[in-house]
């Protein structure tokens, strides 16, 4: 390798921040998708996130031995409860924060500060 190449390639090692590179590429991919897919993916995550928290509080649950059916029905009742709650304050923030990012071909760029 010339001298010339080792240098450009000793810059882009020193000067590229893997952080940014994956943070442009993220903004990008949602620049891709539409926000009815972004609400849709959205949605479908908080249920599989809803599902999986319910399940390990169930199995948590069941380690302690409580022998009494009632707490245990009264137990995943809260927790159903709160996780319903907090989802859907979480799934709103997030619905507004997509409707502000202006999901245009271009906006990527500026999130990241590329200049236009």
């Amino acid at each position: 390798m010339g001298k010339e190449l080792e240098l450009k390639s000793n810059w882009v090692r020193e000067n590229v921040n893997p952080h940014k590179v994956m943070e442009s590429f993220l903004w990008f991919t949602f620049s891709k998708i539409s926000e009815e897919d972004l609400v849709s993916y959205l949605k479908e995550y908080r249920d599989i996130f809803k599902q999986k928290i319910l399940v390990d509080e169930e199995e948590w649950i069941d380690k302690k031995n409580i022998k009494d059916k009632k707490i245990k029905k009264e137990y995943m009742e809260d927790v159903e409860r709160v996780v319903d709650k907090t989802t859907e304050e979480r799934m709103l923030k997030i619905q507004k924060m997509v409707g502000e990012l202006h999901m245009d071909k271009d906006s990527w760029k500026k999130n990241i500060g590329w200049m236009v």
